[in-house]
């Protein structure tokens, strides 16, 4: 968590410290890329068997 020595409803975006707003803007980035990577691994034991299925009828010509 990003701790700052002042509280961020005070300040406007452009009053900021350059540094805090860097660091706000990662952690939204990574909290992103984190569900992301959450739904992406959830979503695996699906998108594997159907990708295994297509393919197999893509070998097989059946339809």
């Amino acid at each position: 968590m990003v701790q700052r020595n002042y509280p961020i409803q005070d300040l406007h975006f452009w009053e900021m410290d350059v540094r805090d707003l860097f660091k706000l803007w990662f952690a939204g980035f990574w909290t992103l890329t984190q569900v992301m990577m959450l739904f992406s691994m959830l979503a695996l034991p699906v998108i594997i068997p159907g990708l295994l299925m297509w393919f197999y009828q893509y070998m097989t010509g059946t339809p």
